[in-house]
């Protein structure tokens, strides 16, 4: 029976460490007869067992001496390894043993064994193994190969960063010259029609390119994932009249019809991120003008639904841009918001960069909304998006319209501001938007520079520009912020870069605000207001008159001015009559608080300059002499 076994059969003598029987197979399947093999002892197993398993084969006979009696003798033991045939070749074998007699001490002494030849399946086990090890080797390798790619594309992404922040740097610095002095030249009142033609041509085309620029920037936070939402109260009123003011000139340009349509039951305050909702507006208006010939756009603003808490309103806004224009064909719509894609009518054109529509599409998605557009080609288009707001539980009442600072206050102090830039046409532009309203300015070139005239001069705000040779604004800015004097002084960061994460924080910890350029001069005057509480003279779009036919009203400011002392009034009338501005506003304060009405009535008749009728209230008769 032993004989016909496809495996080698043994007794090994755990007494002498010999082998006591074997079968012919051992023949078969290592070469040797079994005469060779019989009474072989561990100088056998030292020839034929391989060098890396040997120690385990003594090992393994070692351990059946150790085999409790209790257990049985029916304890498989197993063990793999390997063994060299006759020929040279080496094979594998699982032995299974167990205890075959015992001494009468109860010790093992023979082990039973059958030696099973395993080569095939542990060559393919090496084979798999090796297989393993060249795919783990593979995915290694992929997976470095990726890594790689990513480090180049995040390395090639940061130089593309750097390069549009260079670029733009250097184009937004000519256009805030170009952008500034326009500003101010529109304010003049001796222009001729042509001139005042071509001033608009200047500003219309001007804001063309900064909205270009915006775009590059605006991608490139996009592609790094820098893009934020910033989310605040503001009046969806007064931003929807001024992206309106925003494109007439270039709507009477192609005589086409602009109008907002904003619904009654539309809230006037809201909160949401008001720069990424102007700029969605902006691109679609941009769109729907470039690619309409006649007719006109109509946006029009409504209420989708509206939920409710205890201290604010939750309303989903739904904003339209409709036009009359070319249209888009329906193959053109599936891509139409991607990157760099542009319809027929945007190749044909040959404006834009193809980024305003992606770029708004991103920003309604993280204001939380979705955006979608509805066109027939020859009939016009509609882009329609939705974005949730906030909006307060009490009404509040409507801002009134902007209007033009021509200075400052009369009874304001003396404010000292200092610019820091280190391009002279910059300086010279805040320098002529800044003084020609009351403000005393002084200059620096560099942060160095800065530091050195802040201590000087000790303005009470400064203007600085962040990118600067020799030392740059931030280091400036820091610099002076830790000396007692400059921790109560206002600092407005200035900036034509995109700014990286660790710069937004400096400037967040240092700064009271910045100002991206090109400057517009509204905003940097709201903001200097803000920071130091600057008020500032209008120029009202039509005088403050007290109707010559409204008798009873202008006896009972007479009247009420009469309740004053004679001195005071005779004083009044004598710097009324003298166009004594400051003194004539120095009396008015002693106007008592329940004649307020009066009093403000006086007050903007002086900042109006009109002398004549504040001498008449005072005296009507010495008026009349």
């Amino acid at each position: 029976m032993t004989e016909s076994s496809p495996g080698i059969i043994f007794i090994f003598d755990l007494e002498t460490e010999t082998i006591s029987y074997v079968n012919h197979c051992v023949l078969e399947l290592l070469g040797y007869h079994p005469d060779e093999v019989k009474d072989q002892g561990i100088e056998f197993f030292e020839e034929v067992v391989h060098p890396e398993d040997i120690e385990r084969v003594k090992q393994h006979y070692r351990d059946f001496e150790n085999i409790d009696e209790n257990l049985g003798d029916r304890q498989l033991i197993e063990l793999e390894y390997r063994m060299r045939h006759q020929d040279g070749s080496w094979r594998w074998f699982l032995s299974r043993e167990v205890v075959f007699r015992r001494t009468e001490a109860g010790q093992a002494k023979d082990v039973l064994g059958i030696n099973t030849d395993i080569t095939a399946r542990k060559q393919a086990e090496l084979e798999l193994e090796q297989l393993n090890e060249t795919l783990e080797q593979r995915v290694s390798d992929r997976t470095q190969e990726l890594e790689e790619a990513k480090q180049e594309a995040e390395e090639a992404n940061a130089s593309k960063s750097q390069f549009l922040n260079r670029v733009t740097h250097e184009l937004r610095s000519p256009l805030n010259v170009i952008l500034g002095f326009a500003q101010l030249l529109g304010r003049s009142e001796n222009l001729n029609s042509q001139q005042q033609q071509h001033l608009n041509l200047i500003l219309t085309n001007g804001q063309q390119l900064l909205r270009l620029i915006n775009d590059l920037l605006d991608l490139g936070k996009i592609e790094s994932n820098r893009m934020e939402l910033h989310s605040d109260w503001f009046d969806l009123y007064h931003l929807m009249n001024s992206v309106e003011e925003m494109f007439q000139l270039e709507t009477q340009r192609k005589a086409l019809e602009l109008s907002v349509e904003i619904d009654p039951g539309v809230p006037q305050q809201i909160k949401t991120d008001e720069q990424k909702l102007r700029q969605v507006l902006v691109n679609l208006i941009t769109n729907a003008i470039k690619f309409t010939d006649t007719g006109g756009i109509k946006v029009r603003v409504n209420v989708e639904s509206t939920s409710s808490s205890d201290t604010a309103q939750t309303q989903t806004l739904r904003f339209e841009v409709e036009d009359t224009g070319r249209g888009i064909s329906p193959d053109e719509l599936e891509d139409l918001f991607e990157a760099f894609v542009q319809g027929e009518a945007g190749r044909n054109s040959r404006q834009g960069t193809g980024l305003g529509l992606a770029i708004a599409r991103y920003f309604v998605k993280i204001m939380g909304g979705d955006i979608g557009v509805d066109s027939t080609v020859g009939s016009g288009t509609t882009f329609d998006f939705t974005i949730p707001i906030d909006f307060p539980v009490e009404v509040v009442s409507s801002t009134q319209p902007d209007q033009q600072i021509i200075g400052l206050a009369p009874d304001s102090p003396q404010y000292r501001i200092l610019i820091v830039d280190d391009l002279v046409d910059n300086r010279q532009l805040l320098r002529f938007m800044l003084t020609s309203l009351g403000f005393e300015i002084c200059e620096a070139e560099n942060g160095s520079d800065a530091i050195t005239q802040f201590e000087q001069y000790q303005p009470q705000l400064i203007l600085m520009d962040i990118q600067m040779p020799i030392m740059n604004g931030l280091e400036a800015i820091e610099r002076i912020k830790t000396t007692p004097q400059g921790e109560a002084t206002v600092i407005l960061a200035i900036s034509a870069y995109s700014l990286n994460d660790e710069q937004t924080e400096t400037i967040h910890r240092y700064c009271d605000d910045i100002i991206s350029k090109p400057i517009a001069q509204d905003i940097l005057l709201d903001k200097i207001a803000q920071c130091l509480g600057v008020r500032y003279v209008y120029a009202s779009e039509e005088s403050t008159e007290f109707p010559e036919d409204n008798a009873e009203q202008r006896l009972r400011i007479v009247q009420e001015l009469n309740q004053m002392s004679d001195e005071w009034r005779s004083q009044l009338y004598d710097a009324a009559i003298a166009c004594d501005l400051q003194r004539v506003l120095q009396l008015l304060e002693e106007i008592p608080e329940e004649r307020l009405q009066i009093k403000e009535s006086l007050n903007q008749l002086a900042n109006e300059y009109q002398y004549d009728a504040i001498a008449e209230f005072v005296n009507p008769d010495l008026s009349q002499s």
